[in-house]
This record gives C-alpha cells, sequence and structure tokens, in this order.
C-alpha cells in the first residue's frame, strides 16, 4: 500500500554469522603500561615490540591449536573451543596465556 512503512527484514536475515558452540574460552591480553611505553620510545621500536611479540603469540597459536581472533591495538584475542571443539578449551587457553607471558618476559 502506498504511504505504508517497508516491512522490516525477517530476524534470521539480519544475522551474517550466527552457529551455536558449547564450550568455548576466549582470551584478551592487553601490554601493561603500553601507553606510557609508546610515548617514552620511537614509533618504529613500539611496531618492532609489537611486530616480534606478535609473531611469537601466532606460532603459539598454531603449535598449541588456539585460534588469534584478531589484534585491537596492543591487545590480542584468541580463542579455543571454536573451530575445534574439546573439553580442555579452558586449560588449553590457560597454557596459551603462560606462553604468552614467558614471551613478554624476554
Amino acid at each position: 500500500a502506498q504511504g505504508a512503512a517497508a516491512e522490516a527484514p525477517p530476524p534470521s536475515s539480519l544475522v551474517i554469522y550466527k552457529q551455536w558452540h558449547p564450550a568455548v574460552s576466549v582470551l584478551f591480553a592487553d601490554i601493561v603500561s603500553f601507553t606510557t611505553i609508546s610515548k617514552q620510545v620511537e614509533p618504529e621500536a613500539v611496531m618492532h615490540m609489537l611486530h616480534e611479540l606478535f609473531c611469537h603469540y601466532d606460532a603459539q597459536c598454531t603449535a598449541q591449536g588456539v585460534y588469534k581472533v584478531e589484534t585491537i591495538g596492543d591487545c590480542y584475542m584468541a580463542c579455543t573451543g571454536l573451530l575445534v571443539e574439546t573439553d580442555q578449551h579452558a586449560e588449553q587457553l590457560v597454557q596459551f596465556g603462560k606462553s604468552m607471558l614467558a614471551a613478554a618476559r624476554k
């Protein structure tokens, strides 16, 4: 009818990605004092530090079966149980987190 409001699309068409995952663990890791560090160090050195650290994290993801979701600035986001279901998703991600801490201390 003329003048009538357009019908809203059905709710299912609004969801781009929807899949149930029964057991997933998610990790968000930030670098402590990153803002302070980045103000005191040349930008190239900051980028080099992030590149080296994130390359190590990426390699550990592959080695430990962890899925890297993304990096946002100095934040690293990863998860387990998403691509491969496992009852050990939490333990797996804790071990990954420990390897991240070890790498950051180097």
